[in-house]
């Protein structure tokens, strides 16, 4: 099967978006959060229902894409161990339509 490739008209936003909405897991957690606030890594694990380092991959990953954000700065972290996750509306709303708008033609 061949391996999919980025189109190379696809903006980059639309590839960013892709790359955090088209995944369920990371999706569910931005639901998650949208929906509840801050949540801790243990709290988001737990309303998944999977284990705290398969979440904490999960926010990591939409952290650097920049759709969710811890309350600690990251070069932080290690000297405090609970972090509370947001996610950032705005940067979602901006992927739904760069997604739509890319897939309409526009």
């Amino acid at each position: 099967m061949p391996r999919l490739t980025t189109p190379p008209s696809m903006p980059e936003e639309v590839s960013v978006a892709i790359d955090a909405l088209g995944n369920r897991a990371r999706l569910e957690v931005l639901r998650i959060l949208s929906r509840h606030g801050q949540l801790t890594l243990t709290e988001v694990a737990e309303a998944l229902g999977i284990d705290r380092s398969s979440a904490r991959r999960h926010l990591v990953t939409l952290e650097e894409l920049g759709f969710v954000q811890g309350d600690v700065p990251h070069d932080e972290r290690w000297r405090r161990t609970t972090v509370r996750w947001q996610a950032d509306a705005h940067a979602v709303d901006q992927a739904f339509s760069a997604l739509r708008d890319y897939a309409a033609g526009r």
